[in-house]
């Protein structure tokens, strides 16, 4: 199911930045059955209240300077949208995104270190190249993670921004 019309949403994000094709509304109580508690929640829960997945109709980056000195390779990362929480009843193959749920058991059983990883971060967002944005439950810090490169070695994931909030704030249209 999507919603045809392009969103410009400046209370998510900072410049307009062309959002469509969510998945079906969302309540608080369907959000808190699938997502646990982590800093900054709230703000993930307004942007899933309002939109509940969907995809950049241009490529949407995110400049990792703004938080962290990272590796070269790792300065300015592409988001291709994020990832939607299913309803009972969804059939997996209706979306055209990932769910959270499904992107979970994607990455469960390559290793007990990452089986490790994935029950502590929540996946919420990913990029052209099916590389995943995390959520960590303890911290609430969003973590990358490229699998060409870094496997499914979560000693490798790399913090990108500070919280949920700071992430969709530092997203910027290619130009």
């Amino acid at each position: 199911m999507s919603n045809n019309d392009y969103i410009y949403d400046r209370g998510f994000f900072a410049e307009d930045i062309a959002f469509e094709d969510y998945w079906r509304q969302l309540t608080v109580e369907q959000i808190d059955e699938i997502i646990s508690t982590f800093p900054g929640k709230q703000d993930f829960v307004d942007f899933y209240l309002a939109h509940n997945g969907g995809i950049f109709t241009e490529n949407a980056l995110l400049y990792t300077d703004d938080f962290y000195e990272n590796p070269a390779d790792y300065r300015l990362l592409e988001v291709d949208g994020f990832l939607h929480i299913p309803l009972p009843n969804d059939e997996e193959g209706e979306s055209f995104t990932y769910s959270i749920e499904k992107e979970r058991k994607r990455r469960t059983g390559h290793s007990d270190k990452f089986d490790e990883f994935v029950s502590c971060h929540i996946p919420f967002a990913n990029d052209a190249g099916d590389n995943t944005y995390w959520i960590n439950i303890e911290t609430g810090k969003v973590k990358f993670m490229e699998y060409e490169y870094m496997g499914y070695d979560a000693d490798k994931a790399i913090t990108v921004a500070h919280s949920f909030y700071d992430f969709c704030k530092r997203l910027r249209i290619w130009e």
